[in-house]
This record gives C-alpha cells, sequence and structure tokens, in this order.
C-alpha cells in the first residue's frame, strides 16, 4: 500500500538529478538537446561549458541566458545590452565557431539558417540586433588580458629603467684619481632688470664678501702698541729688575713750623732697546700758579703805590736746612721768594733763623 501512494519520477528527471551531481564529470553531450542540460549546464563554469559546446556545436544558439549568469558574475560592471544595427558580426561569429568544430553542420543549410534566425532576433523597440552575452564576455575578456599585458610591459620598462640609474650611480673605483673644479655660475653683469630691494641687497653681500675676506675681524690677532712705560707693560722680563726705594711724597708743613724737605733721586726704567722711549710732558701738579700782584696804573709811581706805614716782611727759614739740595718740586720760587724779588727796597726784608729763639 505504502509502494502505491509513492510518486514515481520520470527517468528523465532522475538522469537530470544524477547529472548534476556529477557534473564535473560530464565531458560529452554531442546529440544532446539543450532543454534536457539546461541545469546541468547553469551549474557549469566557463572552461568546462567550453569544453561541450565543442562537443554539440548547436548548443551556442541556445545558451544565451547560461552566458548571461557568467557575464553578471564575472563582469558586473559590464552587464548591460548592446545593440548593433547590422547582423552581419553576429552571423559570422557563430558560423566562425561551428566552422572551427563541426564543419560538417555548415553541409545542412536550412538547419543553419533556422537556428541563425533563432538567435539573431531584432529588438522591436531600437530596431537592432541584440550582441549575445558569449561575444561580449570573450571580448571583456580579450580586454582584461590586455590590459593585463600591457601593465605587465610598462612594469617590465620601469624594472629596466631602475637596473640602468642603479648602473649609472654604481660607484666605480677609479685608477688614477681625478680632481674637478667646482663651477660656479657667472655673475650677471648687468642689473638694470632686476628689483631696488634687489640690487641693495647683492651690493650689500659683496661689501660684506669684502670686508670679510679674510675671515672676518680677529681681535685676538689685532695688533697691540704698548706706549706706558717704555712699551714693556704686558711683558714678562727675563730678567729679574732691582727693586728701587720708593721715596715719600713731600710734607708741607705750616709757615710757622720747619720746612723739612728731602732729595728725591729720579729712578731709571730699563729701556727696551728696539722701542724709542716717549718723551712725556711734565705734569701740571708739579707746577705753582704765581700770585695776581695789583694792577699799578700808568699815571702814577711806584713809590705812590707804597703804603705809608709798611710793614717788613719776615721769611723764617731752618738755617740746617738751607744748604741741603733741594727737590725739584721746589725749583719753582715760593710765594714769599717771589715777593722779595718784586719789593723795591729788599733793605727792608729781613730774614731770622728760628733756632737762635
Amino acid at each position: 500500500m505504502q509502494d502505491e501512494g509513492r510518486k514515481v519520477e520520470k527517468l528523465s528527471v532522475l538522469c537530470e538529478i544524477s547529472l548534476m551531481r556529477n557534473h564535473l564529470a560530464l565531458q560529452n553531450v554531442a546529440n544532446v538537446p539543450y532543454r534536457l542540460i539546461r541545469n546541468v549546464l547553469m551549474k557549469l563554469k566557463v572552461e568546462h561549458l567550453c569544453k561541450l559546446e565543442e562537443t554539440n556545436s548547436t548548443l551556442i544558439f541556445e545558451d544565451e541566458e547560461v552566458w548571461l549568469e557568467l557575464l553578471k558574475k564575472d563582469f558586473p560592471l559590464h552587464v548591460q545590452e548592446t545593440f548593433v544595427r547590422k547582423k552581419d558580426d553576429i552571423c559570422r561569429f557563430y558560423l566562425s565557431f561551428v566552422e572551427s568544430h563541426n564543419p560538417a553542420l555548415l553541409e545542412d543549410e536550412e538547419l543553419i539558417k533556422n537556428l541563425l534566425k533563432y538567435a539573431v532576433r531584432k529588438d522591436p523597440n531600437t530596431y537592432k540586433y541584440r550582441i549575445p552575452s558569449r561575444m561580449l564576455y570573450f571580448k571583456y575578456q580579450d580586454e582584461v588580458l590586455r590590459k593585463q599585458e600591457l601593465s605587465t610591459k610598462r612594469l617590465r620598462l620601469r624594472m629596466q629603467e631602475i637596473q640602468q640609474e642603479k648602473q649609472r650611480n654604481q660607484i666605480v673605483p677609479l685608477e688614477d684619481p681625478v680632481y674637478c673644479e667646482k663651477k660656479t655660475k657667472p655673475v650677471r653683469s648687468s642689473l638694470a632688470d632686476r628689483s631696488d630691494l634687489f640690487v641693495k641687497s647683492y651690493k650689500e653681500h659683496q661689501r660684506r664678501q669684502l670686508h670679510f675676506k679674510s675671515g672676518g675681524f680677529d681681535i685676538t690677532r689685532r695688533p697691540v702698541k704698548r706706549v706706558a712705560f717704555g712699551g714693556q707693560v704686558g711683558t714678562a722680563l727675563h730678567t729679574s729688575l732691582p727693586s728701587a726705594p720708593v721715596s715719600p711724597p713731600p710734607a708741607f708743613t705750616s709757615p710757622n713750623s720747619k720746612l723739612t724737605t728731602s732729595p728725591t733721586v729720579p729712578q731709571k726704567r730699563p729701556s727696551s732697546p728696539s722701542k724709542v722711549k716717549r718723551v712725556q710732558p711734565p705734569s701740571i701738579f708739579l707746577k705753582r700758579r704765581k700770585p695776581q700782584l695789583p694792577m699799578v696804573p700808568k699815571n702814577k709811581s711806584p713809590a705812590s703805590t707804597e703804603p705809608k706805614n709798611k710793614k717788613t716782611v719776615v721769611v723764617k727759614m731752618n738755617s740746617a736746612n738751607t744748604n741741603k739740595k733741594k727737590s725739584s718740586i721746589f725749583k719753582t720760587p715760593s710765594p714769599q721768594e717771589q715777593i722779595l724779588k718784586d719789593s723795591e727796597h729788599p733793605s727792608k726784608a729781613y730774614i731770622f733763623d728760628s733756632t737762635h729763639r
């Protein structure tokens, strides 16, 4: 009872299921109609499909949907309907395939006409002939291969250029060294076409180059001219000179006290034989100014200028130190001596010795 209720599949369906399970082992489909193996062909790849079409040339006129699926899968950006005005190229495509794989089929002209009429149809909207998907697939495949070949060729040429550049830049040992001078660019003779700012900066640069031609100013190489003390300041003496005693400065006392002076001996300093000793003028602090005397009118005589009660001028000096040699400081006459020289009556001047008190 159970066997009577089970539905038995047709033999063609069972064969199709077996073929689909073992589609990779399919090698020959000669004299098999397209409607029986349609589902099997939908599972095949391009290489396998082309081999089966070679065994049965009539499949290319009917397997348009199979190639359309392959076109969508491999070239998704180029899936569009393409039309041409003339059908000669399409007919030539089919006939060349049949001629190369099954030339005996061309003897039946009526069969070839029916197959071409079924495959090549005019579109009612555009009135053009649609290019089959199989033809477009191989066209796109050829374009991809051509692009790959071009890219490979460009890559090969680029690698050759890089290799040649490496060979040119390679360091090669030379037997004799070659010294090349650096070539400088010639300076433009005319600056008329330049801006004022450029001309100014260029001239300033030339002046700076002339100024710092010897490397710039170096203070350590500056020549030093020594003048003080015969040019021996700052130089090391090889011989030790005896130290001369330093005399104290002269002491000035009041007029009522004793006037004591000590003679000073000028020290002789060693002079360098290579340098000339500079003669300096005497210091202004060693000179004494002369006292200013009252102006005498020209119409009066000198006697009238003398006061009636003229007092005697007393100069006190130490007799013990009068014979001593005075220092050069006292070569200038003192104010008292100057009064004695200018006085007209020297008899009225008396000198007393302070020792007789």
